[in-house]
Parts: C-alpha cells; sequence; structure tokens
C-alpha cells in the first residue's frame, strides 16, 4: 500500500491522526497478506444510518454492521500502480459499542480490529460459516499481535 485517503464522517467521535492510520494500514496490510506495490487504500468511516445504506445498497444486508471491503485485487483487471485497490467503509460507533461489551477491549481495540478485518476480506477471507469466522478470528489475532510486536498500539491511532 502506498496510500491511503480516509474520510471521517462521525463527528461524535475523534478522528484518528491520518498519520498513525497510514502506518497502522500499511503494517497491517503487509501482515494480512496484501500486493506490497503501489495500490491505494480508501477508508470512510460513518455512523449507523450511513453505513445501513451501504450495507443494503452493496451487500444486501439489512441493519448496520461492523466494516465492508470491496477489493479491486479480486477482479478480473489488474491493479495499476496508483489505483485504488482496496475500499473499507468502517463504522466507527459499532466499535464503540462492541468495546464497551466486550472483556479486555475498548473503543480503539475494536476499530482496529475492524480495520484488520476488512483488509483480511481483501485478502479473499471470508467468515460467513463458523470454521470459516474462527479462521478469520485467528487472523485478526495474528496480525495485532505482530503490529503490538512491533510496538504499536490500538491508542496510537487516536492519541498521538
Amino acid at each position: 500500500m502506498k496510500n491511503l485517503s480516509f474520510s471521517w464522517r462521525v463527528r461524535s467521535l475523534p478522528a484518528p491522526s491520518e498519520k498513525a492510520l497510514q502506518a497502522f494500514l500499511g503494517a497491517a496490510a503487509d501482515h494480512a497478506g496484501l500486493p506490497r506495490t503501489d495500490w491505494e487504500l480508501e477508508v470512510l468511516f460513518v455512523g449507523d444510518r450511513a453505513m445501513a445504506r451501504y450495507n443494503r445498497e452493496i451487500v444486501g444486508h439489512s441493519g448496520t454492521t461492523d466494516v465492508i471491503t470491496i477489493s479491486y485485487f479480486e477482479a478480473d483487471d489488474p491493479v495499476f500502480p496508483g489505483e485504488t485497490g482496496v475500499q473499507l467503509i468502517v463504522n466507527p460507533l459499532a466499535a464503540l459499542r462492541e468495546g464497551e461489551k466486550r472483556k479486555n477491549s475498548g473503543y480503539a481495540t475494536e476499530l482496529a480490529r475492524y480495520l484488520v478485518h476488512g483488509l483480511l476480506h481483501a485478502t479473499g477471507k471470508s467468515d460467513l460459516d463458523p470454521k470459516s469466522r474462527a479462521a478469520m478470528r485467528r487472523g485478526e489475532l495474528r496480525v495485532l499481535r505482530a503490529l503490538a510486536g512491533n510496538g504499536w498500539t490500538p491508542e496510537t491511532l487516536f492519541f498521538q
């Protein structure tokens, strides 16, 4: 991943540092197994209403969700240098709710997990059945642990 473009449309929560987000997503994309070529990652952070609309229009599901991934690496045409390889639509409000519910978690941890989850989907990984869902969880933990081994913590996305 060469470039990141992101838009934060959730006014009730603080936006991450662009520099920290670029570093996190670049390292996470490498650990997830995405190509190391010159491609762009677009991330759109939205609230529940917008996410429900995207979920219906793109995925065909009703209601809100945590992350939607659109990967152009799986298309018939190659991704050329400088082109968008992956688009993520992420719901920070879902991360806030889940972070409050889960033991040993929090908002920043859940948001980081959603970003990694989306990148893993971009590599072709699925989570539609119990076996693939368990494999996805292991993949999330593997990437997050690799990042933690390099000194990264979820809070570095927001509190730098």
